[in-house]
């Protein structure tokens, strides 16, 4: 029995503890389940690193093999800027505050089923922007991150990576 479908079994029969376990450590395990279930339901995942370290070729790679993915912000700021005549990037502190306003309508937008998305960075850069600048609170930057959760399993691509494509 594969491990999703045991910590949902423990929290849909929750009576079936052994014998000798108390309730209280019964009520525990069912506790313990429904907290790694959850974690195991966000199927959102973030795909990040630095500039040319493949995460694009990646998420194409992942979209022609049916998964939905969620295409990065600062790419769009910068082509909108220079289709305009501006400067690419604005002053990083903007830069980061336009991209983590995007980035928060792209998770809205972005339809979550049963299948893994990919997201190609995610707020959690922004706020990393942010923070760096000194733009942003510690606690309002907690916030956001409470606030848009995506799975503890983050994709993290070094630059020095070389890329493959598939």
């Amino acid at each position: 029995m594969g491990w999703e479908l045991w910590s949902v079994y423990l929290v849909r029969e929750p009576c079936y503890c052994l014998p000798e376990q108390s309730k209280r450590a019964c009520e525990s395990m069912v506790r313990t389940a429904e907290t790694l279930h959850r974690a195991m339901i966000n199927l959102r995942f973030v795909i990040t690193g630095g500039p040319g370290a493949g995460k694009t070729t990646i998420l194409h790679a992942l979209a022609e093999r049916g998964y939905m993915y969620a295409a990065e912000s600062a790419r769009a700021i910068i082509r909108e800027r220079l289709a305009s005549g501006l400067r690419p990037r604005p002053p990083l502190a903007q830069f980061g505050n336009e991209i983590l306003h995007r980035d928060i309508v792209r998770y809205r937008e972005t339809r979550v089923t049963d299948y893994p998305v990919f997201f190609d960075r995610g707020i959690v850069d922004a706020l990393c922007i942010l923070a760096q600048q000194h733009a942003i609170a510690p606690g309002e930057a907690e916030a956001y991150v409470r606030s848009f959760p995506y799975n503890k399993v983050v994709l993290l691509i070094p630059t020095t990576t070389p890329v493959l494509t598939c």
